[in-house]
């Protein structure tokens, strides 16, 4: 799948972007916690939709960052902190 593609550039988008950083970190590792298990299953039409809807997530949010963390290097640091700290149960 290509969910794991596009995370990927959205993670480095992102990293290359703090205490919202927390916040926005929690929210790109549950996206990647989403897209590891989405890896795992079957390709029915069902999952490809769940896909589909997270590449769409990962970008909006891609977006978002971006234009939040444009100017405070202590969020980029902050941001890429709370990703690296990602753990996937």
């Amino acid at each position: 799948m290509t969910i794991v593609g596009a995370f990927l550039f959205a993670s480095v988008v992102l990293t290359s972007c703090g205490s919202d950083a927390t916040a926005d970190g929690e929210k790109m590792c549950k996206l990647k916690c989403e897209a590891e298990a989405l890896q795992t299953m079957e390709d029915t039409e069902e999952n490809v939709a769940k896909a589909l809807k997270l590449v769409s997530d990962v970008a909006e949010l891609g977006v978002e960052m971006q234009k939040k963390y444009k100017d405070d290097e202590q969020g980029k640091k902050d941001l890429a902190a709370a990703i690296a700290a990602c753990k996937c149960d």
